[in-house]
C-alpha cells in the first residue's frame, strides 16, 4: 500500500471503473438507437422489443438458456456429479468487451468456480452487451452471440470455457476485436466445434439485444453487476463510490445465506 493509503487492487479498481463511467455516458445515449437496428435487420424490431407481457417474441433463443436470459453452471455441471443445486445463485451481467469485467474475472472467477464446484452456488452467466459502438468491428456483440452459440451447441460447461477465453484474449475498446475465425476456433477448444455456422451467421443477435433490455427492466446500468439471490451486491470503495466485487465480498455475501 503507498502512502495515500490506498492499495493496487483499489487503484486498479477505480480505473477500470472511471474508464467504464465515460465509456457508458459516451454510449448509452445511443446503445438503444444500434440495437434496434441490429435487431430490425436481423428478426425485426418490433419482436425483438416487445414487451414482456406474456407474449413472447418469436426470436431465436440458444438451448440452455433460462427465462432470465442467463446460462446457469451448476455444481453437478461442474462436477460431472450427481449433486443437489444450491439455494444460492450468483448472477453476473457481463459485455465482453467490458475491461472491468476481465478485471472481474481476474480476481474473482477462480473463487466463484470452486464455490460451484464445492456445492455452495450457482453461476448464472447474463449477457449484458451494452458497449454496442466500441469496435470497428462489433466484437461486443459478436462475442456475445458466439457464446450463446456455444452453450446452444454444446451446453453450459462450454459455454462457462468459451467466456474464460474471451477474458483471456479481451482486446482494447476502439479497434478491432477477433473476427469470426477466431471465435470459432475459441469455441472448437471449448468443446463446441459444430457452432461456426451459428457463430458466422449470428443466429442470436436479437436474442442478445432481447437480454440487454430485460437487463435495463431489472435496473442494471453498468458491468460488471453482480446481484446474489436477486439481490445487487454493492461495495464500496475508499473514495466512497463503488468498487468491484472481490472475493472476501462475494464470501460475505454468500455466507450470510447459510452457504
Amino acid at each position: 500500500m503507498d502512502h495515500t493509503g490506498t492499495s493496487p487492487a483499489e487503484r486498479a479498481s477505480r480505473l477500470m471503473q472511471g474508464h467504464q463511467i465515460a465509456s457508458r455516458r459516451r454510449r448509452l445515449t445511443t446503445t438503444a438507437v444500434v440495437v434496434i437496428a441490429v435487431v430490425a435487420s436481423t428478426f425485426g424490431a418490433q419482436k425483438a422489443l416487445s414487451a414482456r407481457d406474456g407474449s413472447a417474441p418469436d426470436v431465436a433463443a440458444p438451448k440452455h438458456s433460462t427465462k432470465d436470459f442467463g446460462f446457469r453452471l451448476t455444481p453437478a455441471l461442474a462436477t460431472a456429479k450427481k449433486k443437489t443445486e444450491p439455494a444460492v445463485t450468483v448472477a453476473l451481467y457481463e459485455d465482453f468487451l467490458c475491461p472491468s469485467c476481465r478485471v472481474f474475472e481476474e480476481r474473482s472467477g477462480d473463487f466463484l468456480r470452486s464455490a460451484v464446484e464445492d456445492g455452495r452456488i450457482v453461476i448464472e452467466y447474463r449477457p449484458f452487451t451494452f458497449l454496442v459502438g466500441a469496435s470497428t468491428n462489433r466484437y461486443a456483440e459478436r462475442a456475445s452471440n458466439a457464446a450463446a452459440c456455444v452453450a446452444d451447441s454444446a451446453g453450459v460447461v462450454a459455454y462457462a470455457d468459451f467466456h474464460d477465453r474471451l477474458y483471456a484474449n479481451q482486446p482494447k475498446e476502439g479497434g478491432d476485436g477477433p473476427k469470426d475465425s477466431k471465435l470459432i476456433a475459441w469455441a472448437k477448444k471449448a468443446g463446441a466445434p459444430d457452432a461456426a455456422e451459428c457463430i458466422r451467421d449470428e443466429t442470436f443477435a436479437a436474442w442478445v439485444a432481447q437480454a440487454l433490455a430485460e437487463g435495463k427492466s431489472r435496473g442494471v446500468s453498468k458491468t460488471p453487476t453482480v446481484s446474489v439471490n436477486g439481490s445487487a451486491l454493492q461495495v464500496a470503495g475508499q473514495d466512497g463510490g463503488t468498487a468491484i466485487p472481490g472475493p472476501d465480498a462475494l464470501e460475505q455475501a454468500i455466507s450470510s445465506l447459510g452457504a
